[in-house]
């Protein structure tokens, strides 16, 4: 019985990632996911589903434990970083919008002229 107790009492994370670019579900794949801190020993990674979600289930915080920490990271993109806090039992759903790096942008601003010969 306090096993299950212990187990309802997990924290289910899902993560979406919303790309500046909208360009099809190809922007969205395999966006690395790295979760840390909270009660974790060692960091949990995740790819991206052709959504751009990943979920995690983890151990709710108490008040001496640090806050949980996502890093995502795509091709193209800025990195970003995120720090939060989740309840025990709680189901958080965490957007997160990624920009394209200043290089990228520029590129998809200025398409490729025509070769004339």
């Amino acid at each position: 019985m306090r096993k299950m107790k212990k187990i309802a009492m997990r924290a289910t994370i899902i993560v979406t990632a919303q790309a500046e670019y909208g360009g099809g579900l190809s922007e969205h794949k395999e966006i690395k996911m790295t979760l840390t801190g909270g009660k974790l020993t060692n960091p949990l990674i995740c790819k991206s589903d052709m959504f751009g979600t990943c979920v995690f289930i983890v151990e709710p915080l108490s008040e001496k434990d640090p806050d949980y920490s996502i890093t995502l990271q795509a091709k193209k993109y800025v990195n970003v970083d995120k720090t939060f806090r989740v309840e025990p039992a709680a189901i958080a759903m965490i957007p997160i919008r990624i920009e394209l790096t200043a290089t990228e942008r520029e590129k998809r601003m200025k398409p490729l002229l025509p070769v004339t010969r």
